[in-house]
Parts: C-alpha cells; sequence; structure tokens
C-alpha cells in the first residue's frame, strides 16, 4: 500500500499561522473533494493544539482525550491521499528529541510519509508584533529591550529544531531553491 503524504505545517507564534488555519478550516470541504483531509480542530480557527500533543506521547487531559481519538482514528480511515495538520504547538514539541521521535513514530503508524512545511522567521519579526501588542494598553512608553527581556518566552531556534530531526529515522529536510540561485 502507498504511504499517504501527512503535511505537517510548523510555524512559530506571531507568522501568520492563524490565518492559514482559519483558511484551512473554512476550506476543509473543497479540500476534501481534491483530496486533502484536515482532523477536526479543538478551536474555531483550525487549530490542531491537541492532536499534535497527542500524536507526540503527551498527556492532553480528559476534557481533550475524546477529540484527540477522533482525530486519530479519521486519519486512519479517511480515503484522502493528504493529511494536512498546522500547530503553532510543535514549535515547542519539536525542539525536544522524545517528543519528536514520538510524534513522527505515530505518524508512520499511521501509514503517513511526513512532509514539513517550515516557514522561519526572524527573531525581529517575531517582536515587532509582540511589542506592539503589549504596549498598546499602556500610556508610558517601553524600550524594545525591556520588552525582550521581560517578555519571558525564549525565541525559537529553528537551527536547534531542525538539527534534531535528520538524526531521526525516516524524516529528511529539504530546504526551497530561490529563484535567484539559479
Amino acid at each position: 500500500m502507498r504511504k499517504r503524504i501527512c503535511y505537517i505545517h510548523v510555524w512559530p507564534h506571531k507568522a501568520g499561522t492563524t490565518s492559514i488555519q482559519w483558511f484551512l478550516q473554512e476550506n476543509g470541504a473543497d479540500l476534501l473533494k481534491h483530496g486533502y483531509f484536515l482532523p477536526e480542530s479543538e478551536t474555531k480557527r483550525g487549530a490542531h493544539h491537541a492532536l499534535v500533543a497527542g500524536l507526540a506521547g503527551l498527556d492532553v487531559g480528559e476534557h481533550r482525550e475524546p477529540l484527540v481519538a477522533r482525530s486519530i482514528a479519521a486519519i486512519a480511515e479517511t480515503p484522502a491521499q493528504a493529511i494536512v495538520i498546522s500547530s503553532e504547538a510543535l514549535e515547542g514539541l519539536l525542539r525536544n528529541r522524545q517528543n519528536t521521535e514520538a510524534f513522527f513514530n505515530r505518524i508512520r503508524e499511521l501509514s503517513l510519509e511526513p512532509k514539513l512545511i517550515l516557514f522561519p522567521r526572524n527573531q525581529p519579526q517575531w517582536i515587532n508584533p509582540s511589542y506592539a501588542d503589549t504596549v498598546k494598553p499602556f500610556a508610558g512608553p517601553i524600550r524594545l529591550n525591556q520588552f525582550h527581556r521581560g517578555s519571558g518566552r525564549p525565541p525559537f531556534r529553528w537551527n536547534r529544531a531542525t538539527s534534531i530531526w535528520p538524526r531521526i529515522p525516516g524524516i529528511s529536510m529539504s530546504s526551497p531553491v530561490s529563484a535567484s540561485s539559479k
């Protein structure tokens, strides 16, 4: 039996992920007609946070377990040739080798071939929207370097995460070639 493809959409926060998830969810029926299945989401916007945590072997809590079980069963049963999973939670989960191995092992158990869709974003792009969101409610100024130090959220290091993935059996990495490099 030919393996189906699982497109795994990995984006960090503040990179347009919600817009893409919303679009996918809103057009799920049309995408299914073309062979692309989107699992059920726990959010109105279409994110698969509980599903990715469950696939990574993490405890998703009693209230989310039925959704994860339904989603995994639907993935196994759908005749669609492609599955699309999207979650910002992957940014954190895939930093850990154990979570990464569990996630990709579960993907393979479902007879899926993982295809990572990565759109890394440089740090200033993450800081700028977060900075603007943070200072809106304040009357006084706050300097960008003060915000960054006090944000409590470490920047995502794509090179650290992507250095783990190729060492896991069955995972291959490729990067797009820009038109200007030809």
